[in-house]
């Protein structure tokens, strides 16, 4: 039974609105971004990762099959730790993805340093990145 004055089903939609007002469209909400620096750490961070990953997957030649299994499985697990943390912390600050990559790439360097003769180019820290002088 409606309440006195007022028709049952008009009545009804207008408190279901007030109750709970819809969503507003998606180019009104607020959007999460990240500033230029951070952005840049963490495409270099996604980049490097992949790089890796690619690297181990497609065996690099020959390079990356002379190590024993131990080595690629830490390297493996590297990889997969930091792609699983950049998933989950995608809006994370700068100083968090170069942290990241600074771990990633301690863990790949030293098994790269004893398995693989230096390079001539030094280590680059990113694929995005030029070589650092070592």
């Amino acid at each position: 039974m409606a309440a006195p004055g007022r028709s049952g089903s008009g009545y009804t939609k207008h408190m279901k609105r007030v109750l709970h007002p819809p969503c507003p469209p998606r180019r009104l909400r607020p959007r999460l971004q990240l500033d230029e620096p951070a952005f840049r750490a963490r495409q270099c961070l996604r980049e490097t990762a992949n790089h890796w990953k690619d690297t181990i997957e497609a065996g690099d030649k020959g390079k990356i099959d002379k190590f024993n299994a131990g080595d690629r499985d830490k390297i493996e697990k590297a990889v997969q730790e930091t792609l699983d943390w950049l998933f989950k912390n995608q809006f994370a600050k700068k100083d968090e993805f170069e942290a990241k990559q600074k771990v990633l790439e301690d863990v790949v360097w030293l098994i790269l340093d004893k398995n693989v003769p230096p390079l001539s180019g030094g280590r680059s820290r990113c694929p995005c990145v030029a070589p650092l002088s070592v």
